[in-house]
């Protein structure tokens, strides 16, 4: 099974890769990455190359189709221009980036059957209501950018169906990510370079964060290809019950033994950066009600249990 995947050097592509080659040996991948090549070479230099090869544009498939699309490719939310946000390279390195993925496999007949992408649970209002998969969307930033990322999927894959450019839409399947928690990357990164340094905790604290484990996302996704081959539509990836910032930057504080923690007031963030404020500030209760039906068994739920194993 070839997978072709986008975003390979990113905290999560690249513990999917790890994770499915570990699990199989009839697995490989093709890392599609424009500028990052490099960094893919050091990252996976001990992996045989005929495992993992790299190409640059999708023309370079040379006319094998992949068999699963897995595209988590977009821009770092958090990586800003000091005092300016780029909302529309957001926008652009979702939305406009997986139009034109989709319709240059699909010109060069090579737009697999299975399609998983990335999406994200900001998508969902900021309440304290449980948020399953069948919830409406909400209108902050982040949920209207996560909207954006997810109807430019659906719409191309409409469009190229009723051109003709395919027969038939593939599976479709949204990982809708919550807070991705591991060592190497994402929100714990920061906090846990180095022992003893502050924890900063955004506005009040009260903010709800649904959260899951790098581990529990690599074997939802590795799920959804081998277990679940029935399965599409939206996924939360998320744990069953949320936990309040304060709840889990003191318990970082605690593990990491941090010098003190301390509130950054919210309006000069708001002021500063108002689309970062929103992802910061924002309260997110996604509930994985597909990942209930589906039976699945987390291998991490108590965020704290979690955190000491890689503290």
């Amino acid at each position: 099974m070839n997978i072709l995947i986008t975003g390979g050097t990113g905290f999560i592509g690249r513990h999917l890769i790890s994770d499915f080659l570990s699990r199989s040996s009839d697995i490989s991948f093709t890392v599609l990455s424009r500028r990052k090549a490099p960094q893919v070479c050091r990252l996976f230099r001990n992996v045989p190359a005929d495992k993992l090869k790299i190409i640059n544009t999708a023309g370079e498939l040379q006319g094998r189709t992949p068999d699963i699309l897995i595209h988590l490719a977009g821009s770092p939310v958090f990586t800003m221009i000091p005092f300016f946000e780029n909302t529309a390279e957001l926008e652009s390195s979702r939305a406009g980036y997986t139009a034109g993925l989709f319709r240059s496999l699909a010109s060069a007949g090579m737009l697999p059957g299975t399609v998983i992408m990335a999406g994200s649970t900001g998508i969902y209002p900021p309440d304290e209501k449980p948020a399953p998969e069948e919830s409406a969307a909400g209108n902050t930033f982040p949920a209207r950018l996560a909207g954006s990322w997810e109807n430019a999927a659906t719409e191309t894959l409409e469009e190229l169906r009723n051109s003709g450019c395919i027969s038939e839409i593939p599976r479709l399947i949204t990982m809708r990510f919550s807070t991705v928690m591991g060592k190497d990357g994402g929100f714990l990164k920061p906090f846990i370079m180095t022992k003893r340094q502050p924890v900063i905790i955004p506005g009040n604290g009260n903010s709800m964060l649904s959260w899951i484990s790098i581990p529990d996302t690599a074997e939802i996704a590795w799920n959804l290809i081998r277990k679940w081959p029935d399965f599409s539509g939206k996924i939360n990836l998320a744990v069953p019950d949320p936990l309040s910032l304060n709840e889990i930057c003191r318990d970082i504080a605690d593990l990491n033994r941090a010098a003190f923690t301390a509130h950054l007031p919210e309006m000069p963030l708001k002021i500063l950066k108002p689309q970062t404020a929103a992802f910061l500030l924002l309260s997110n209760t996604a509930r994985p009600a597909a990942l209930a039906r589906l039976g699945y068994h987390f291998h991490y739920e108590n965020f704290r249990e979690f955190l000491k194993t890689v503290i």
